[in-house]
């Protein structure tokens, strides 16, 4: 049964699936199957009676990476088993820590914020000390930032520091915390009271994350906190793929974690997703990044492609015409639309090509990550918030967010009404 159900994969992913070892480090080149490969470790783990779902913690960085997780549990495995199991975000598993400890912080509920929430907080009540919230939005990420690294942000002054400090307080006293306060208010819920981290620990014998590269500080705090001496870690990332800099993740965390918990280093290198003429391009990107050699993995690929990728990088003012002329292009040369594919860095950016793509009749798809992210839903969502419970602050507040949205005319009738 065992050879049956392992020998469709590579060696590099049956390695995985069938190790013994209790703590793992698993270095996953882009397409290269790691989803299948965790799943598929999961579901090894259970036919062979080395664990019970329930026991599980699978974790991944957004809300999409872990549905998709849960969905292809819920394939191999079963529904109740995916359901026994605890699949989320570290941020999800966080809100359920706090949920269990309200009594701890002295609170009744939390309310979600976003980082935007608390610029508007300090621009209604410290106008004085700013002019703009462009200003303050750079401080309270300056803020926010000292908090994750208690590096004091001298630049940002004594009296706007303590401006941005204490509307903090403010919102935490009111049980609103922004979606990064759910890690460190775990973090002090563990470090302060034991009690509930070993509740926590004793839940999983085994904790698989995936996207790791991705994880902050204090997620990978929270991840160490959760480990005893019963715990069975699996750890899949891509230091190729840390693009979360700019939020304090760093590929670093992954080396000090391998160290600490003296973890075995498998690879995931064989790709399924493009042919040799993208892997070899990939891999001369890869030579020449700052890397340690265990995260520099070459990609190797099985799959015939013959067509070589081809860049356009555009900077005219007529970027949509420019598009619509070389997708026009394309289809002549004997390509179809899902062999293209238009990059931009906001999704705000994608409107004029939607129109120019509308317009000409091509027919398209708009990925964005996770719809609940997008600033227009979050404003349905917060307007929503302020019909069931409202107060003139938060109204304030929520219009302060989103002033593009609101004009002056709206607002006064509002103000009336």
């Amino acid at each position: 049964k065992e050879i049956r159900r392992t020998m469709l994969y590579t060696e590099e992913q049956k390695n995985i699936i069938t190790s013994s070892d209790k703590h793992l480090v698993v270095v996953a080149n882009a397409g290269t199957g790691k989803t299948t490969t965790i799943i598929e470790k999961i579901k090894y783990l259970l036919d062979n009676k080395l664990t019970e779902a329930s026991k599980i913690m699978l974790t991944s960085f957004s809300r999409v990476a872990a549905s998709k997780l849960y969905e292809k549990a819920v394939k191999s495995v079963g529904l109740f088993a995916a359901n026994s199991m605890q699949i989320g975000t570290i941020h999800s598993i966080c809100y359920k820590v706090i949920m269990e400890n309200l009594n701890f912080l002295n609170i009744k509920n939390i309310d979600i914020k976003s980082e935007s929430y608390l610029t508007a907080v300090v621009y209604n009540r410290h106008s004085n000390i700013y002019s703009t919230k462009k200003e303050i939005a750079k401080d309270v990420a300056k803020y926010r930032k000292y908090l994750f690294d208690k590096e004091y942000p001298k630049e940002v002054g004594d009296d706007r520091f303590n401006a941005i400090h204490d509307c903090q307080q403010i919102l935490e006293a009111e049980g609103k915390f922004l979606y990064d306060d759910l890690l460190l208010k775990t973090i002090e819920l563990f470090t302060k009271h034991p009690e509930i981290r070993r509740e926590w620990q004793n839940k999983f014998e085994w904790i698989i994350t995936d996207e790791s590269q991705d994880n902050s500080k204090p997620q990978w705090e929270i991840i160490e906190l959760l480990i005893n001496d019963k715990t069975n870690t699996v750890v899949i990332g891509d230091a190729k793929q840390n693009i979360y800099q700019f939020r304090g993740c760093s590929y670093i965390f992954l080396e000090d974690y391998r160290k600490k918990m003296n973890a075995k280093v498998l690879p995931l290198t064989q790709t399924f997703r493009f042919g040799q003429s993208f892997a070899d391009l990939s891999n001369k990107v890869i030579d020449n990044l700052e890397l340690d050699d265990t995260y520099k993995k070459h990609t190797v690929t099985k799959v015939e492609r013959n067509t070589k990728p081809e860049f356009k990088r555009l900077s005219s003012i007529e970027q949509t015409v420019d598009v619509v002329e070389r997708v026009k292009e394309f289809l002549e040369s004997g390509y179809s639309y899902k062999d293209m594919n238009v990059v931009y860095r906001y999704n705000k950016e994608a409107i004029p090509f939607m129109k120019a793509f509308i317009k000409n009749k091509i027919p398209f798809s708009v990925k964005s990550g996770d719809v609940f992210e997008r600033q227009e839903i979050q404003f349905v969502i917060n307007a929503l918030r302020l019909m069931k419970s409202f107060t003139i602050n938060d109204c304030n507040i929520l219009f302060s967010m989103y002033s593009d949205f609101i004009g002056d005319k709206t607002l006064t009738t509002l103000y009336k009404e």
